[in-house]
């Protein structure tokens, strides 16, 4: 019996944003090639999002790399709050699973200055909690970040929740793991998705 639901965040919550916006915007900044931003960041990636660097050892990796020192406005490359913001009809299902008696969760990858943004405007306010990768230490599709938001369901077992995400390797993770699992290719999809899951269990209780 399905008894709580994860949710990734951007892609799933959100309309989603490419991790290239950031490079992009920072090769713009600094006048660099796009290849060498991408580098840049690529090699700073993992760490940011598990928390285990801070935004001005990034600005000090970067500036190290460019050759120069970085201004205030030369470091303007981090997401928005129009880029973050949830996709209305997504609240609402989140909103009307909790009304039923689920447990709803949020479970992402994101750095700590895009969390900040998130918390500050709310965007994790519809949820029971979020287990975050830059909280935890961890992200997917590592076990271990999986765990941390299992732990948060208490008794919960794991085929008893629902994890949405649209990454592959990320959905992958979580079966390995005993959840069931949506892949998002799109928001309405996803909605249609979970109403028939639901709609499967109520006609099977009745049966």
């Amino acid at each position: 019996m399905i008894k709580a639901f994860l949710f990734d965040y951007d892609g799933v919550i959100t309309k989603g944003v490419d991790n290239e916006w950031v490079a992009g915007r920072l090769s713009r900044n600094l006048g660099v090639p796009i290849e060498a931003a991408s580098l840049w960041m690529k090699e700073i990636w993992p760490g940011f999002l598990r928390g285990t660097i801070a935004e001005d050892q990034i600005w000090g990796q970067i500036e190290e790399k460019y050759g120069s020192p970085i201004t205030e406005s030369q470091k303007d490359v981090w997401f928005v709050w129009k880029e973050l913001e949830p996709i209305p009809e997504m609240i609402e299902l989140v909103r009307s699973l909790k009304n039923d008696g689920y447990i709803v969760g949020v479970l992402s990858n994101v750095f700590s200055v895009t969390q900040e943004v998130i918390m500050a405007h709310g965007g994790y306010d519809a949820f029971d909690f979020a287990v975050t990768s830059c909280d935890v230490g961890f992200r997917k599709p590592e076990p271990d970040i999986f765990h941390a938001a299992l732990r948060r369901l208490e008794s919960i077992k794991p085929e008893e929740v629902i994890f949405l995400d649209d990454r592959e390797a990320n959905v992958t993770a979580a079966e390995k793991l005993g959840l069931q699992s949506i892949y998002v290719a799109n928001q309405d999809a996803a909605i249609r998705d979970i109403k028939v899951l639901l709609a499967a269990q109520d006609s099977s209780a009745k049966r």
